[in-house]
Order: structure tokens, then sequence, then C-alpha cells
């Protein structure tokens, strides 16, 4: 692996090699073009002519495989941009041949998957410590969500009471559908509205609040589309403090409506439309229940525009920024890997949820997912 110059004036790229040169990598290969300290050294994929073409674009060097991808010592950094059910071979892999890694989401389709890349990641760091593993859930660098993130570590609400969020602003037609026999099917990507498109709010949800103790799903599998695996589903998210959350996706929906809204003793906060709201609570309303001796009585609150500042244009940059500048400096994530795995998690305890499961507790045994998985693939493929 490249090494950083002693002088720390010299300027040096760091070299991206990309795995997968589909929609998704095509679109970051023009995003790393344009990024001060970004390189693009190399491209390998399935479709070997598309990569070709594109690699040439890029001024990258084509490999016809990982294997010779990581043997280039142009190489710091794999950008994994293939279907997730791959992205556990490739990871680790990568870590041992002491690559960076940068992972699309979700970090895999299975928890058991998601554990084991960062195994993987913590094992190479023995023999590499300055190694990065990083997952692109860019919706972290919003500022919206930053601002809500601080203000609810500083206790702005209190103690939390409720959490519902509404998130289908992903309506898919079928051509979508079809555009990878992957799609939406057990095999090929191990689920589908939860684990493709709401994932992204579900690391979100972890993030902003933390594990829940125990998940009630419910779905409808091919209730809208033609399709093995869910188009919507409702998650009802029990904490350990008594927090209730309430999950609500969909991809059939439309217009969609993304809306986030948290509930506290001092008051509420709404996130919609980009717009965050505070409705403030004169005292604790929990306080209030015990204390106020009038028979309607209610506190008063005021209302009022927090301002999260403007919404990035292109989150994925703010994200490749700052993993460019992780890897030269040696300094943390942003949006560190490991925690991927918290939202696959939340998926698959869902999925056993609402095909059967009941009430699923938190921690998920990987293993309990992976068998309902096996099972569930041999009787639809049989």
């Amino acid at each position: 692996m490249r090494i950083p110059p002693d002088n720390p004036l010299v300027r040096y790229d760091i070299g991206f090699g990309l795995v997968g040169a589909g929609y998704f990598g095509g679109e970051h290969l023009r995003r790393l073009r344009n990024l001060p300290g970004a390189r693009v050294a190399a491209v390998a994929g399935r479709d070997m002519d598309r990569t070709a073409a594109t690699a040439a674009e890029f001024s990258a060097r084509a490999h016809p495989d990982l294997a010779s991808l990581l043997a280039d010592p142009t190489v710091d950094v794999v950008l994994v941009a293939t279907p997730h059910t791959t992205h556990a071979e490739l990871a680790i892999q990568a870590f041992r041949a002491g690559k960076h890694v940068l992972l699309e989401k979700p970090a895999a389709h299975r928890l058991s998957q998601a554990l084991a890349i960062t195994d993987a990641w913590r094992e190479a760091r023995t023999r590499y410590p300055e190694l990065k593993y990083g997952i692109i859930f860019q919706e972290r660098m919003q500022p919206a969500w930053v601002l809500l993130r601080s203000l609810l570590a500083a206790r702005a609400l209190g103690r939390l009471i409720r959490v519902t969020w509404i998130d289908t602003a992903w309506y898919r037609t079928m051509a979508y559908y079809r555009t990878a026999a992957w799609r939406a099917t057990w095999a090929g990507e191990g689920g589908g509205a939860l684990i493709n498109q709401a994932v992204h709010r579900l690391d979100l949800y972890g993030w902003l609040f933390g594990r829940p103790a125990r998940v009630r799903a419910f779905g409808g599998v091919g209730k809208y589309h033609r399709i093995e695996t869910e188009d919507e589903a409702t998650l009802l998210l029990e904490h350990a403090d008594g927090m209730i959350g309430h999950f609500i996706t969909s991809t059939a929906e439309f217009p969609g409506t993304q809306r986030l809204e948290i509930v506290g003793e001092h008051g509420r906060l709404v996130l919609e439309d980009g717009r965050l709201i505070r409705d403030r609570t004169s005292v604790s309303v929990l306080d209030f229940i015990d204390d106020n001796r009038e028979r309607f009585g209610v506190p008063t609150s005021v209302r009022e525009d927090v301002a999260p500042g403007p919404a990035l244009v292109d989150p994925h940059a703010a994200l490749f920024a700052d993993f460019i500048g992780a890897v030269r400096e040696n300094r943390g994530l942003a949006v560190p890997g490991e925690e991927g795995a918290a939202s696959v998690e939340l998926v698959n305890a869902a999925t056993l949820s609402m095909h059967g499961a009941g009430v699923v507790g938190l921690p998920l045994d990987p293993a309990v997912y992976d068998d309902w998985l096996a099972a569930r693939i041999a009787a639809v493929y049989e």
C-alpha cells in the first residue's frame, strides 16, 4: 500500500479501484473524477466491454477480475458497487489484501455477512492499522440529519416518547424491477423495499435513536408488484427505555411521503420536505400529568422553525471527500462501515417478524435469519 510522503506539503492522490461498473458504479466514477485528492486507478466487473469503455473514459486500468485489481499497487481504496449479496466476499478479500474499503449500501443482505465484514476489517487492522472501512449512507452527511442528531444528543426533547417515520417516497414501476434479474428476489437481493430502499432511513433511525429492544412487522409481499419480496412494510419498534417507534415504507405510493415526527417530554420535532419544526413545551408534559390540578389542563407551547442549513446537492461527494480525508490524515470516518450492520439487523428482524415470527427481540441471532432465508429460497426455487 502506498503511504503519504513525509512532507505533508507534498500532494498525493488516493487511488480508487471500482468493483462493479453498473449505474451506480458509473456515477461514482464521474464523481471521483471531480474530487480533489481522488484518482480512478482501476475498474473491474463482470461486463468487461462496458467496464473497459468506462475505464477508458476515466483513464483507468481495466482489470479482468478482483484478484488482478487487488494486486495493483496503484489501488489504495476498493470501492464496491455490486449487488449487496456479493459485498461480504469482495470486502473481505480487499481487507486481506491491505486495501481500504468503501462499500455501497447496504453492508450485506444478512447480518451474519455484515458482521463478517467488520470482523475481517478488524483482523486486517492488526497488520494494517491504518485501514479504513466506510459505507455509503450519504444521507448522514445532510445538515438536517446532523442537526437533528445533535439536538437529540443534547436531549432537547428530554425523554423520548414516540417516533413516527413515514418513508414512502420510493415509487417504483415494474420497469425498475426488470432492470436486473436479482432485484426483489430472495436469492439475488435477500428482500425488497426494506433492504434496498428503506435501508437508508433505517440506518438513520439507528443512528438517531439506537437499537430497539423488540421489532414487530407487517408486510405486503408482491402486493402491488409482480415480485417475490415485500413492496410495503410497517414496523413497530419498542425500545428498552419505553419509547415506541413506527416505521412505514412502500414502493407503491405516489405521491410519497417523507415525514419524521419525534415526540418527547419537552415537545416535538417534525422534519418534512426539508423543513424542521420544533414545538417547545413550557414544562415536561410527563411531570405536568401529575403536577397540574386542572381537569383538562394542558401545558403551553411555542412553535419555531429550526434552520438546518441548505441541503447538500451531492451528499455522495461530501461522503467521498470525508473518506479521502480520513485516508490521507489517518483519522476517523463520518460514516464508519462497521455501523452498517445495525440497519441489516433491523431489516432481518423485520423480515422474520412479517413472515410469521411475531415479535423479534434484539440483538438478533444471525444464524436464525440465515436458516430462515435458506429455507425461503429453497421453497421459492424448488
